[in-house]
């Protein structure tokens, strides 16, 4: 990363702080948890499908329906009670994800590469460091498995753990870029940690929302 970028980020984030779009994601960042219990309660089920997958896709996207949400919560979690009241909460908030969906669907894992994915979800919940993030990320990447790539798995990562793991998809194209940064997913990992000391941000959905919002061209210096 460019450091001798920082300064002129760290004025960019501060105008940043003072609109209506920062204070509309900071008011939204309430889906983290619920979609961070979404995320788990699908993970008990004791075999994770295409289909789960999927659910996780439409019910986590922006602006998902309110249809399409009831439809895939009756399939990904099974206990009625907490099924029920989550379905209330996300209802109640009024607000839905962060990201574009990328895919409307997952298809193709076979059963050994979705319990790879199971294992994958299922250990970001209890790391506590960036370098146990990067491992985590590292590996998984490292098994290639078709459809789940950073783009797709990077917001359920952020929903579980959004003081450590960053969105990064198309949307943040330019901040990349602007940075030189390695797109690798666990160098952005690091990267945007320390994005979020300069800045003095604790959730990482802050900066994946100036990314989507502040247009930066990495031709131009400064």
């Amino acid at each position: 990363m460019n450091r001798s970028k920082l300064p002129e980020f760290i004025s960019l984030f501060e105008e940043f702080k003072k609109s209506e779009d920062y204070a509309f994601r900071k008011a939204q960042s309430a889906i983290s948890s619920i979609a961070r219990e979404i995320i788990a309660e699908t993970l008990k089920n004791e075999l994770l499908t295409n289909a789960h997958l999927t659910g996780l896709i439409q019910m986590l996207k922006a602006d998902t329906s309110a249809s399409s949400f009831d439809k895939y919560i009756l399939l990904n979690i099974q206990d009625i009670g907490i099924r029920d009241r989550i379905s209330q909460d996300f209802k109640r908030l009024g607000l839905t994800g962060y990201t574009g969906a990328g895919k409307a669907a997952i298809i193709s894992l076979n059963p050994i590469q979705l319990n790879e994915v199971k294992k994958f979800l299922s250990g970001a919940f209890p790391l506590t460091s960036i370098q146990q993030a990067k491992t985590l990320t590292d590996k998984f990447d490292s098994l290639n498995i078709p459809e789940l790539k950073q783009g797709i798995y990077s917001p359920w990562l952020h929903y579980i753990k959004p003081d450590i793991f960053p969105v990064i998809n198309s949307s943040h194209n330019d901040l990349l870029g602007w940075f030189g940064m390695n797109r690798k997913y666990s160098s952005c990992i690091e990267d945007y940690a320390e994005l979020m000391k300069v800045t003095g941000e604790r959730d990482l959905s802050n900066l994946d929302y100036f990314a989507y919002k502040v247009k930066l061209d990495a031709s131009k210096t400064r």
